[in-house]
């Protein structure tokens, strides 16, 4: 790479790159984060669903699922679990994508396919729930792109 296109590609990744203080929920690492805590993950998922969960297993973040070589994997951005073995998989999605039914459904597969050992009996696939926050809303219709007012609650510790 000669001098100026490193100059470029640095240029570019400056502007890419933001800064703690500049970082939004939306931005995948202060996602992570905000969810990570269970102080926050519980209630968000309690006031979405409108359930009352009782406790949640540590929140991961990043969890891979990589069922064969050969296989498309998933990497899914919040792993949560709770007291009754329902999963959650929370998901922050910011681009546009149009296929979100079917990448849900391959989602969910995984998720099916890495609980069960084999042989196991299909009863014990465990009750679970994915979960897309989008910050665009597509309507294939007249193709239209809705952005998201993202409303921010106080969540009472």
């Amino acid at each position: 790479m000669n001098k100026k296109n490193k100059n470029v590609a640095v240029t570019e990744l400056k502007s890419v790159v933001k800064g703690f203080e500049e970082l939004e929920f939306k931005d995948d690492f202060m996602f992570g984060v905000i969810m990570r805590n269970p102080k926050y993950c519980k209630p968000f998922l309690e006031t979405i669903l409108g359930i009352k969960i009782s406790d949640i297993k540590y929140p991961k973040t990043q969890e891979s699922i990589d069922i064969s070589v050969n296989a498309k994997g998933v990497r899914l951005d919040v792993y949560v679990e709770d007291e009754k073995d329902t999963v959650y998989n929370i998901e922050m999605q910011v681009a546009l994508n149009k296929n979100l039914p079917k990448r849900s459904r391959y989602y969910q597969g995984m998720i099916d396919l890495n609980i069960l050992e084999k042989g196991e009996d299909y009863k014990n696939l465990k009750r679970s729930y994915v979960i897309f926050i989008c910050t665009l809303i597509y309507l294939a219709k007249d193709d239209i792109f809705i952005p998201l007012k993202i409303v921010a609650f106080k969540i009472q510790a």
